[in-house]
């Protein structure tokens, strides 16, 4: 029998001022209010998909996440609280470096919280400029697979279960270099990191650990190629998923 997924989903935000989080109207308020912050970090977990991470220093964001971030908004919200929603936390690092949170919710639920909820329609911006792949995302096949890029501020979530499948990832990095793929969370499971070129016939380097080390691969890429990435994630005693992140080396 399958291991099941976590429960929950989590998305935290690190982002500069925080608005109060509402009025006592129940009126909306701006996330983010100013520029004045140094990282954000957007965690997102779901039992039945889209766990993912992000983090990004203010300096590494594009104009268009930025302006996705000033439209993330604090709501009133609903008072009923259902099971197995996908659940988010914005936490702000200002510029003294103290982290600020707030929860939201699909739903956007209150949960037992009184200070209100992220509207869950106001981060869809935000995750619209986002290519982080979730848990549920990812395909068991190389022809499906979804390209993705070095740098970038993501964590791929990937299911783990005791008969999980192999999951194909495509690569195409933007500089020539060395490349690190590492995973995280590997507690309770049986993991493996294989690099394959285009057709997925070829291996060019791999790596396979035991809970709970996690596998780190290194291997040169080479500016616009196309590579393929199997990550093995397989419950033992530990089910939910793991964390991919891939890392072009500093030029």
């Amino acid at each position: 029998m399958a291991l099941h997924p976590m429960r929950g989903v989590v998305v935290a935000l690190a982002l500069g001022a925080f608005a109060s989080a509402c009025s006592s109207d129940g009126g909306a308020h701006a996330v983010v209010e100013g520029g004045d912050y140094q990282r954000v970090t957007l965690e997102a977990f779901g039992y039945w998909g889209g766990s993912f991470e992000w983090s990004a220093p203010r300096e590494a964001l594009t104009p268009a996440q930025r302006d996705a971030l000033s439209h993330a908004t604090v709501v009133k919200g609903m008072e009923d609280c259902t099971q197995d929603l996908l659940e988010y936390t914005l936490s702000v690092v200002d510029a003294a470096g103290v982290e600020q949170a707030q929860h939201g919710n699909e739903h956007d639920a209150t949960c037992g919280r009184r200070e209100g909820v992220v509207s869950y329609a106001s981060l869809q911006p935000l995750l619209a400029e986002l290519h982080c792949v979730g848990t549920g995302q990812a395909r068991t096949s190389l022809a499906e697979a979804q390209t993705v890029q070095a740098g970038d501020g993501c964590r791929h979530g990937l299911f783990s279960s005791s008969d999980q499948p192999p999951s194909w990832l495509k690569v195409q990095p933007a500089g020539t270099g060395l490349h690190t793929f590492t995973l995280a969370s590997c507690a309770g499971k049986v993991t493996a990191l294989e690099l394959f070129d285009a057709s997925g016939t070829t291996r060019l380097a791999e790596v396979r650990s035991e809970g709970p080390d996690c596998p780190t691969l290194t291997h040169p890429l080479d500016a616009g190629t196309l590579y393929a990435l199997r990550v093995t994630s397989q419950a033992v005693t530990v089910g939910g998923h793991v964390l991919l992140e891939v890392q072009a080396a500093p030029r």
